[in-house]
C-alpha cells in the first residue's frame, strides 16, 4: 500500500487511524518519500553551525549543474590492479531527486 498525502486513514495490525507522517515514511508508504539514516559524535562543535558529514564543518553545496572528476594516485586503481574497480556516485539532479553513476 502506498500513501501520497498525509494525514490518510489506513490500517495497520489489525488497527485503524492516522500515523504519523514521518512514521508512514520510515514504513515505506509515502511516494517519493525514504529515510537516510546520519548519526555520530563531535564533542567540538559547541554551539555552531555543522552539516552532519563525514569531513566536519559546513558542506560547500554546488549552485549549478557540474561535471564531476574522480581520480586515484594509487596503482593499485590501474586497469591491471586490485583495488577500485568501480566507484558509484550519488546526487541530486534539478529537481532534486535521486540519481547515481557508476564510473568504470
Amino acid at each position: 500500500m502506498s500513501i501520497t498525502s498525509y494525514p490518510q486513514l489506513i490500517g495497520m495490525g489489525g488497527g485503524v487511524g492516522y500515523y504519523p507522517y514521518y512514521l508512514q515514511v520510515s514504513r515505506g508508504l509515502v511516494d517519493g518519500h525514504k529515510n537516510v539514516f546520519k548519526f555520530g559524535n563531535n564533542t567540538t562543535v559547541g554551539n555552531t553551525l555543522e552539516t552532519i558529514w563525514a569531513e566536519g564543518g559546513l558542506y560547500s553545496y554546488l549552485t549549478a549543474a557540474t561535471v564531476l572528476k574522480v581520480s586515484s594516485s594509487s596503482t593499485d586503481d590501474s586497469s591491471a590492479g586490485t583495488g577500485a574497480r568501480t566507484v558509484e556516485l550519488f546526487g541530486l539532479d534539478t529537481d532534486y531527486n535521486e540519481i547515481n553513476e557508476t564510473i568504470l
